[in-house]
């Protein structure tokens, strides 16, 4: 199972008017709030750019009765230009797929 979160300030979130300091360590814990509330366990965790370093402080937050995530993939992109025929959108589906592809061994 997936969980995909619109980090605060980030995608369908920007919208809404938090209180309090949009910073990375802020927004790891709205994401172990969230995983705390859901009652769930995950044992991985992958984030892209700003997400990547949520889910890196996560793991340095994260205490009883939330176990720490076994594995942590921090995705980024290559600066420059974006490449002819893609439009610089987010595809969560397209990476979900292209990750269940991968060797579990890496």
């Amino acid at each position: 199972k997936f969980l995909l979160v619109d980090l605060r300030c980030h995608g369908d979130s920007a919208s809404i008017k938090k209180r309090g300091s949009h910073t990375v360590a802020s927004t790891a814990f709205d994401v172990l709030k969230l995983i705390g509330q859901l009652r769930l366990s995950p044992r991985v965790l992958v984030g892209h750019s700003f997400g990547g370093k949520v889910a890196l402080s996560m793991v340095d937050q994260a205490a009883k009765p939330l176990a720490r995530p076994v594995r942590v993939w921090v995705l980024d992109a290559t600066p420059g230009k974006v490449r002819s025929g893609l439009d610089g959108e987010d595809h969560p589906v397209e990476l979900i797929d292209f990750l269940r592809r991968m060797p579990v061994q890496v």
